[in-house]
């Protein structure tokens, strides 16, 4: 079986009543409370290559001297 490194891009877009853009912004921390308004943006997939030791394949443990 395969190894796989999935990225996910997800948008979110919601209102929020705010003073001014700087404690806007710092609401915009909170998009857990939004996931309603969630979009999936892009999913981008790539196979993580295995580094196989080829000692451990034969089996051979043994420590060098």
């Amino acid at each position: 079986m395969a190894t796989y490194n999935v990225k996910v891009i997800v948008e979110f877009e919601y209102e929020v009543e705010a003073d001014d853009e700087t404690e806007a912004e710092a609401q915009g921390w909170n998009w857990e409370d939004h996931k309603f308004s969630a979009q999936v943006d892009s999913i981008e997939v790539e196979e993580v290559e295995v580094e196989i030791d080829e000692d451990e394949l034969e089996g051979d443990t043994e420590d060098e001297d």
